[in-house]
């Protein structure tokens, strides 16, 4: 080649920059950081929902514990609360919701005016027993489902009476059932409205028919007392707590 043609091609041909492109180093260097802020913001989003997920697992296994106790609980105090239907408070050999007389003092239950003889009277013990079922959870299937809510401890309003009554010595359960041996047609739906369906003492309908037969039902306008039974039509049942000098 010439040497004219040298200082040309010197010229027209750029020089090799030592370490490379600056503008291509800086575009690698960019897409580095942002590579690098996406790894650090993923391993935090997936740490925090790990944390997340082990947090609501360990409250998880807190409440299935908590609530394994409450039924366990809720299962052991309903069985303690039916032990006076098993107990011989006067140890004839019957046991008391059999007993047509708790007390053994001659009197029958449903007149005695202190059936289980603890020497307060029946209206007093029936509302002592009656508040100790405040806060006691309600029977939402109604004694269906094979009464699997009452075994835990839920009730529905006519178990209030019986309940209360009974711990005052009083079971209406066995009065219900006596009435009917003697007195069927009192009773309605009886091909299987009878006692050897379980819940027939819980069925208020049957409750009203067991009163009205007996001629237990004041009649209107008569003076009410505290633990006298409310009746509301034939699905309801609830007992007075007070009665105020008006008669309210």
């Amino acid at each position: 080649m010439s040497r004219g043609l040298k200082p040309f091609f010197r010229k027209m041909m750029p020089r090799p920059r030592r370490g490379g492109d600056k503008n291509s180093g800086s575009f690698l260097q960019v897409e580095i950081k942002k590579e690098n802020k996406i790894s650090v913001f993923l391993s935090v989003f997936f740490s925090f929902v790990f944390k997340a997920v082990k947090s609501l697992l360990i409250l998880f296994n807190i409440l299935l514990f908590v609530l394994a106790i409450t039924v366990i609980h809720s299962y052991v105090s309903a069985e303690k609360w039916l032990e006076h239907r098993y107990a011989d408070t006067d140890k004839d050999g019957i046991i008391n919701m059999n007993d047509p007389d708790v007390d053994g003092d001659g009197i029958p239950n449903i007149t005695d005016t202190d059936p289980n003889g603890n020497g307060i009277h029946v209206r007093e013990d029936v509302l002592k027993a009656a508040r100790t079922l405040i806060g006691r959870p309600y029977d939402q299937f109604n004694a269906g489902c094979g009464d699997i809510l009452w075994k835990f401890g839920a009730i529905v309003c006519i178990d209030v009476v019986n309940l209360s009554f009974e711990r005052a010595g009083i079971y209406f359960e066995k009065e219900l059932r006596d009435h009917y041996k003697k007195s069927p047609k009192s009773y309605v739906s009886r091909s299987w409205n009878n006692p050897s369906d379980k819940n027939f003492a819980r069925r208020v309908r049957n409750f009203r028919a067991f009163c009205t037969a007996k001629g237990y039902i004041l009649p209107d306008g008569a003076a009410l007392k505290p633990a006298d039974i409310v009746m509301f039509g034939n699905s309801h049942a609830a007992l007075i707590e007070k009665v105020n000098e008006d008669g309210s």
